[in-house]
C-alpha cells in the first residue's frame, strides 16, 4: 500500500506549532532584527538545542533563486536519507519527484521571503500515522536580499526508525497535492 500524505502550512507564531521549532523561530526573530533574515555568518547553531541540530540544513540561494546548494546537512538527515548532501544541489536529491517537492517548498520561502512552517502527516504501511513538522527560515547576508534558508524538521526520526526515509518520501510526495 502506498503511503498517503497530507500537509498544510501554519501561520507563525502559532500555539499549534512544535515547541522546539518555535524556539528556533524565536531565535531567528531576535537575530534578524527586522531584516529579511539573519546573516548565516553571524548565526550560531550552538544557540539551538543539541537534539535539533542534526535535523537542520542550511542552503545557499543564488541571486536568481534557481540554484539551491546545501551548505550544511545535519547528521540526522544523513542517517535518515542515507546520504550527506553537503555541497550538493537540491536537484540532486533522489528520487526526482522528492527533489521537485523539496525545491517547491524552498521556492515558497524565496518568493514570499517569510518563514514557512509545514505540518505533514504520513499514513505508512502499518497504517500508523506519523506527523512531522518542517520550519524553513530566510537568511540574508545584507538584510535586504534572501541569500540562504535554514530548514529544520522535527518528528522525522520516529518515522525513520521503522522505514527508510527515501522510499517513504517517494510515496509521500507522489501522493501529496496540498503543497
Amino acid at each position: 500500500m502506498p503511503t498517503e500524505f497530507a500537509s498544510y502550512t501554519i501561520d507563525l507564531p502559532s500555539p499549534d506549532a512544535n515547541v522546539r521549532l518555535m524556539e528556533i523561530y524565536d531565535i531567528w526573530q531576535q537575530d534578524r532584527a527586522g531584516s529579511i533574515g539573519p546573516n548565516w555568518g553571524s548565526s550560531d547553531l550552538l544557540k539551538f538545542s543539541p537534539n535539533i541540530i542534526p535535523w537542520i540544513v542550511i542552503l545557499d540561494v543564488d541571486p536568481s533563486g534557481e540554484h539551491l546548494i546545501y551548505r550544511f546537512w545535519g547528521t540526522g538527515r544523513t542517517s535518515a536519507m542515507g546520504k550527506d548532501m553537503t555541497g550538493q544541489s537540491v536537484d540532486e536529491i533522489e528520487p526526482e519527484n522528492v527533489a521537485k517537492k523539496i525545491a517547491a517548498e524552498y521556492k515558497q520561502v524565496i518568493d514570499t521571503q517569510i518563514p514557512v512552517y509545514i505540518r505533514s502527516t504520513a499514513l505508512a504501511e502499518d497504517d500508523d500515522p506519523i506527523t512531522f513538522d518542517t520550519l524553513k527560515l530566510p537568511l540574508s547576508n545584507n538584510g535586504d536580499t534572501l541569500t540562504g534558508i535554514l530548514a529544520v524538521v522535527e518528528g522525522l526520526s520516529k518515522r525513520t526508525a521503522k522505514y527508510k526515509t527515501t522510499s517513504i518520501l517517494t510515496n509521500i510526495w507522489t501522493d501529496s497535492s496540498d503543497i
